[in-house]
């Protein structure tokens, strides 16, 4: 009887159990190992196999064993030596050949072969990964057993096991080889106790097992079940516009890359969920004559993947679109693989920047990065970045844009007409994608607009952006209002024809004067949005926060062109004089920054002027004083909001101003008193006697 020595020709017992004398457990290992591999009967050889690696033991025979094998269980030699020569002896000579794969994954390796560039090396140790990987489990047990044995070196085990030279193993496994470069294959550090699973020594990427068991009749379809469908999306770069200038410059940008080939090319784009980040990524690669693929978004069982293996399914893919230059990929939610790892209590989330800025230099296709916030990236993160645009909110025209093509997407169009459309887009500040799921919700409810403001009210809520304004503005009447200006010529004169808009206006005044309508009705009169913010929309209980808060605001507003509106201001721009921490100093003078240099109108309301520092005061171009109404204007008041005269004799009170009456309308309607003018006057005397001294007479008035 012959046995196969380590170097597979055959030599006679003697010799053989002479030799395994001087064998290390590498040497016991690879042999029984690859008589399993080698043999055509899987079954009987892993048996055979399983029973000579548990048989490894030291080589001094009085150490203890760790536990009865299969083979000491029925009566085999109980000595390490012996039961090596008994192996020896005992096991077959390997007639086959390594396990074979299926036509479908023999055909995928050399796909992977010709696709991502692999050397022979690095398609043999994928040829053995695989059925170690799955389809196998009693050989990957089989592999892991063999890892512990050898003190969990990887190269160590994958040489001893394949009869690899161990310094080519471990070149092919390192992270600059193409198995890892490529995001195939993910190697942990030495000391993983497993050698073959998904957080082992080894883990194929899920999405390579998937596109590797898959039939793929052509490379084509075979890169397609790793790269994904290109994007598919309704809005064009026109729906951006708001953006300005950037959009044409990528654009530019994206074309100029393609035909030279340049490498490293990355944008990102950061702004807050549904501002439409990733329709727009996709809508600038296309509109660069590019298509753009997203890639990491699900595992091979549609599940969450990992950071590790998101980042390993943008290197696999870029690897296969190096050869198109017409593609470009989209990583959404680029927190996930730039953003600093917030888990602390595992090192499974931690990342190597040096990894991390070598996959944004090297990268053979632009990849764009859409993210939420950018507070989580290091700096030389975005120091790599070819361009970062903040994707803010559209613009009304783009708003009405978008509401109209999202009715008729939905079959909505007669219950939101253009009509409807301006007047949501003028009403609600709402992103593309929020404004989608409330029409889809009104569709899906059977209702019209009031079902879709209801539902966008929550969401915005939800998002933290402002509730909208009661008016945009168009019904304020300046001659309802009295103030130490002329409204109307103010608005006039500001508004003219090539009027500079670079100014500030600081307007005060008791509650209700209606000093938040007139900055409204400017904004109206100047043709351009409002942002308005109200001073805890901008003070955080986070020291420095308030400061990025106003700059935020600030640069928001300059950006979009908009008229920034603080309500509120004594609360933020009170007199430094009387703060109590430096905090409070530094985010007045982060303030008076800002008005001096912002380029776009901005109007503070304040109740307290008093209350303001006297540097904030100097800083505003126009300051404005509102005042209580007038009897006249009192009296034009009663007929405006009345619809009826007020009676010859009433004597208004001095105190009363646009928003008692406004008060009073509301609460006449909500009581059915609107037809009774002597309630009406009383309840406008009452209105006024809350504020001479907080009370009004006992009893319940009308």
């Amino acid at each position: 009887m012959t046995s196969t020595p380590l170097d597979g020709t055959p030599s006679d017992d003697a010799s053989s159990v002479e030799e395994a004398r001087g064998y290390t457990t590498d040497h016991m290992i690879r042999w029984c190992v690859g008589h399993a591999l080698a043999s055509g009967d899987w079954r009987l050889m892993l048996n055979v196999a399983e029973e000579a690696l548990g048989s490894i033991e030291p080589d001094d025979d009085s150490a203890p064993r760790r536990g009865k094998s299969g083979a000491a269980k029925r009566g085999a030699p109980a000595g390490p030596r012996q039961r090596r020569e008994a192996m020896m002896r005992t096991a077959p000579r390997p007639t086959g050949k390594f396990p074979a794969l299926t036509v479908a994954m023999e055909r995928n390796l050399e796909f992977a072969r010709e696709g991502l560039r692999l050397d022979e090396v690095s398609i043999r140790l994928l040829h053995f990964f695989l059925p170690c990987s799955f389809g196998h489990p009693r050989l990957r047990n089989l592999c892991n057993e063999a890892h512990s044995a050898l003190g969990q070196v990887t190269s160590r085990t994958l040489a001893c096991l394949m009869g690899e030279d161990e310094g080519e193993v471990l070149a092919a496994i390192s992270k600059t080889g193409r198995l890892s470069t490529t995001g195939l294959v993910e190697f942990e550090q030495e000391g993983e106790d497993i050698l073959f699973a998904r957080y082992g020594a080894i883990s194929i990427s899920p999405a390579v097992c998937a596109a590797m068991r898959r039939p793929s009749p052509t490379r084509e379809e075979w890169n397609g079940a790793l790269v994904g469908k290109p994007m598919q999306g309704d809005l064009g770069v026109g729906d951006f516009g708001h953006l300005g200038r950037q959009v044409d410059l990528l654009v530019r940008l994206l074309r100029g890359a393609a035909e030279k080939r340049s490498t490293g090319i990355n944008i990102m784009l950061h702004g807050p969920a549904g501002t439409g980040k990733t329709e727009f990524a996709r809508a600038v690669v296309e509109a660069a004559g590019m298509t753009a693929y997203a890639v990491g978004e699900a595992d091979n069982e549609g599940g969450e993947p990992t950071r590790e293996e998101r980042l390993a399914a943008l290197r696999t893919s870029v690897t296969l679109l190096s050869g198109d230059p017409s593609a470009a990929v989209v990583f959404d939610e680029a927190e996930d693989g730039l953003g600093r790892p917030q888990d602390f209590g595992s090192n499974r989330n931690m990342v190597s920047k040096v990894f991390v800025n070598r996959i944004l230099e090297s990268n053979p296709v632009p990849v764009i990065w859409p993210c939420n916030s950018i507070e989580s990236m290091d700096p030389a993160v975005l120091r790599r970045m070819n361009m970062i645009i903040e994707m803010r909110r559209p613009d009304r025209s783009t708003r009405q844009r978008v509401w109209t093509r999202a009715a008729a997407q939905e079959g909505m169009s007669e219950q939101l007409d253009d009509r409807a459309a301006h007047a949501l887009s003028a009403r609600w500040d709402a992103p593309p994608a929020v404004a989608a799921a409330a029409l889809r919700n009104a569709l899906l409810a059977g209702g019209g607009v009031a079902d879709i403001e209801t539902s966008l009210g929550g969401t915005l809520n939800a998002l933290g952006l402002s509730a909208p304004p009661p008016s945009d503005g168009s019904q304020f009447d300046p001659a309802l209002s009295i103030a130490d200006v002329d409204l109307a010529l103010t608005a006039d004169k500001l508004s003219r024809t090539g009027a500079p808009r670079a100014w500030s206006m600081l307007v005060s005044g008791p509650a209700g004067t209606g000093k938040s309508a007139y900055a409204r009705y400017l904004a109206h009169r100047l043709e351009v949005e409002v942002m308005q913010k109200r001073a805890s929309d901008l003070v955080s209980k986070y020291v420095g926060e308030t400061e990025k808060l106003i700059a935020a605001a600030f640069q928001e507003a300059r950006a979009r062109g908009c008229m920034l509106i603080i309500d509120e201001f004594d609360a933020m721009g009170f007199d430094r004089r009387a703060a109590n921490h430096t905090w409070e100093i530094s985010q007045v003078a982060e303030i008076l920054t800002w008005l001096e240099s912002h380029s776009a109108p901005v109007v503070c309301t304040t109740n307290l002027i008093g209350n303001l520092d006297p540097a904030m005061l100097r800083r505003f171009t126009i300051k404005i004083g509102m005042l209580a109404l007038d009897a006249e204007r009192c009296r034009a008041a009663f007929l405006h909001y009345f619809g009826r005269g007020a009676p010859a004799d009433w004597r208004p009170p001095t105190s009363l101003t646009p928003g008692d009456f406004k008060a009073v309308r509301d609460r006449a309607m909500a009581l059915d008193s609107m037809d009774d003018t002597a309630t009406l006057v009383g309840l406008l005397e009452a209105e006024a006697g809350w504020k001479s001294d907080g009370r009004v007479p006992p009893g319940f008035r009308l």
